[in-house]
């Protein structure tokens, strides 16, 4: 929330993404393109949320938009000590989210980018029986 108390553009954006809100997030892109790679202020974009929360519909129209699959948010810590600079692609093997981590294989994803814990998408699905064989 902005600090007035009212949702802005971005954060309503956000919101769409988060709970597949295909047709406001379609909307949303026809009124401002650039939304497709803005990161927010956890330091993540919407492909990073999409992916975060299984939002494969969602994910797929931001990658035919032309998001950018490996935006790697700033390592910064915030309030609480965490460092942010996932990958999308590291948002959905964490959460596993098969759908999304399958359709950002198959657009190219890096598989190397590493995330705070040092440990690639690779490595962390490596512990996912699920995800394991998508990395093969």
């Amino acid at each position: 929330m902005s600090t007035e108390g009212k949702s802005t553009q971005a954060e309503e954006f956000d919101w769409a993404v988060k709970n597949g809100d295909l047709a406001g997030v379609t909307a949303f892109l026809q009124k401002d393109a650039n939304l497709v790679n803005k990161l927010d202020g956890n330091k993540r974009g919407p492909c990073h949320w999409a992916a975060d929360f299984g939002q494969t519909e969602i994910l797929k129209l931001l990658i035919s938009k032309k998001a950018n699959i490996d935006l790697k948010g700033n390592f910064t810590l915030n309030e609480f000590g965490y460092k942010y600079g996932i990958t999308p692609l590291l948002a959905a093997v964490y959460e596993e989210h098969v759908g999304c981590v399958e359709l950002l294989l198959k657009n190219g994803a890096d598989k190397n980018a590493t995330g705070p814990d040092d440990r690639t998408a690779v490595e962390a699905a490596s512990e996912s029986a699920k995800l394991k064989p998508l990395f093969k």
